[in-house]
């Protein structure tokens, strides 16, 4: 992640399995940042202590393509290699 107003590294996220990344969105506030993966999976970012909060796996899914936050944050939109859009409720994490 970088800090625009200075233009450095505010942090660096290690990947949990080494695998492409093919979309980042941030959540409405900047607290969550969804990852989403070629395995299928999106991680959920806690931006303040970088770490994974949840890891969401669509059934089926061959690799995630895109994701977007709904305007209120809690609402994940995923959307994968085989066609499908999968909504998540992430009001939980």
């Amino acid at each position: 992640m970088w800090d625009t107003a200075t233009k450095t590294i505010a942090a660096t996220l290690t990947d949990p399995g080494g695998r492409t990344v093919y979309s980042v969105a941030f959540a409405p506030g900047g607290t969550t940042l969804a990852v989403a993966y070629d395995t299928g999976s999106t991680y959920l970012w806690d931006t303040a202590t970088r770490s994974i909060t949840a890891t969401l796996t669509a059934p089926g899914s061959e690799g995630v393509n895109s994701v977007a936050f709904a305007p209120g944050g809690t609402t994940l939109a995923a959307s994968d290699n085989t066609g499908s859009t999968n909504l998540w409720n992430i009001a939980s994490h």
